[in-house]
């Protein structure tokens, strides 16, 4: 599951999102150059080869190892896409001979050079090729895709089935969390989407068309708790409307809910999906494996914040791109099997360490943590980053993270956390994580 929101200040806009997939999904960030192709080249994405096109622009990209495609991205031109999976009642396709809804969101920044290109692009794709495979990495999953598409001017929610689609323009703000947010509010539909619904009598005429109503999955869409957790979102954005800034957008993306408030509570012991996600079992199998915050000014280059790992209530938001700089040189990507110098597999080791000592993180741990993102965000907004700022950054993050590492092994374990161990255990033995962690 995953939850994505966008919000238009007078300054700028910001774009933030959790990428909720399998507990031990590497996402790493990836760094892709422009590049001009030759004609009759083929580009080859998770599943399929389609035409190239004769120029890609260069994107950041926040991409589970085995695939192609990405959860998160921002291109060159300040363009930032995030999709969710929407569960719809068309099936998926489970074939494995269409793009899957993240290697649209990378064609998307790829070829298109603002938000409207960019979801002309998709639109395009999606018609031509269709949507649909495997998804799922400990085990299959398939879905339809929702996106969310903006630039510095403008955003467009999308949302898909099959290969049918509605979109509306946004100039304010918007949230979407694994469920069909459009009603009958949308700006321009497919041309089939409605009467296919006509046909399958989910309304009864045209005029009576709902998008959410009459297409949504209600079994799956309830389960993934997905309008609660999009309520949460969208609460915020009300809440602080223009006035909104990066630490508020960070602190909706670390939401557990009402749990928040409760004393002694441990995210292993949580039983429902929230925003910051937590895999515990049946009914909350997803976890956040990487949450990014994209800063995109009025004027002037944007900067990325991202954890570039798991579990954002525990983990740094660190300053880790902007445009016409590089990745700090000291992240390494990850693959499937735990290697320490790789940046997800070593904030893992803390992260789950974290997970085990929560209560001990409110005495000191989440008051420096916030206090350097606060810094962090005060140095974006006031000075032009350089290289040396993103380098500092990640060294200085991975100096907390040691630091507060260190601390909590030499606690014993919560009350809440030991409900969980075997859960977590078997994801630790399965990565070759629990041979590391000695």
């Amino acid at each position: 599951m995953c939850d994505t929101l966008v919000t238009f200040t007078p300054k700028g806009m910001i774009f933030g999102k959790n990428s909720d997939r399998d507990p031990n999904e590497v996402q790493n960030l990836v760094q892709v150059p422009p590049q001009d192709h030759p004609q009759g080249e083929t580009v080859k994405c998770t599943s399929i080869e389609i035409p190239q096109v004769s120029h890609t622009n260069g994107v950041l990209l926040s991409q589970p190892c085995w695939m192609w495609g990405a959860e998160i991205g921002v291109n060159e031109f300040g363009v930032a896409i995030g999709n969710e999976a929407l569960f719809t009642k068309v099936p998926p396709r489970k074939e494995n001979k269409y793009l899957l809804g993240m290697d649209l969101l990378r064609l998307g920044l790829e070829r298109g050079k603002s938000a409207r290109e960019a979801l002309d692009v998709i639109i395009s794709l999606l018609e031509q090729f269709g949507q649909g495979g495997n998804c799922g990495f400990n085990h299959s999953l398939y879905y339809n895709n929702s996106y969310l598409i903006a630039d510095k001017n403008e955003a467009y929610v999308l949302e898909t089935v099959d290969r049918m689609w509605a979109w509306k323009r946004i100039t304010t703000f918007w949230a979407i969390s694994n469920g069909i947010s459009l009603t009958k509010d949308y700006d321009a539909v497919s041309r089939d989407l409605i009467p296919f619904a006509v046909h399958k009598k989910w309304c009864k005429s045209a005029d009576q068309f709902n998008f959410q109503k009459n297409y949504s999955a209600w079994f799956m869409t309830t389960m993934a708790k997905a309008h609660s957790r999009r309520a949460c979102n969208f609460d915020c954005l009300v809440k602080f409307q223009a006035e909104i800034g990066l630490a508020d957008v960070m602190t909706a993306l670390r939401s557990h809910g009402d749990n928040d408030k409760k004393a002694e509570w441990n995210p292993l012991n949580s039983k429902l999906i929230s925003v910051c996600a937590h895999a515990s079992g049946l009914t909350s199998p997803s976890h956040t494996t990487n949450s990014m915050v994209i800063w995109i000014p009025a004027t002037g280059p944007y900067a990325v914040f991202s954890t570039a790992s798991s579990t954002v209530c525990t983990s740094v938001y660190k300053l880790l791109f902007a445009l016409g700089l590089n990745l700090p040189k000291e992240y390494k990507p990850g693959v499937k099997q735990a290697q320490l110098d790789a940046y997800w597999w070593k904030a893992e080791q803390f992260n789950r360490a974290a997970m085990n000592h929560y209560s001990e993180l409110s005495k000191a741990y989440f008051t420096e943590r916030n206090q350097f993102e606060q810094a962090l965000i005060r140095k974006v907004l006031s000075h032009q980053l350089t290289q040396a700022d993103l380098e500092e950054s990640f060294t200085d993050a991975n100096r907390l993270m040691d630091k507060y590492y260190a601390r909590l092994k030499a606690q014993p374990l919560d009350k809440n956390a030991k409900k969980r161990q075997k859960f977590w255990q078997k994801f630790d033995t399965a990565s070759g994580l629990a041979r590391l962690d000695k």
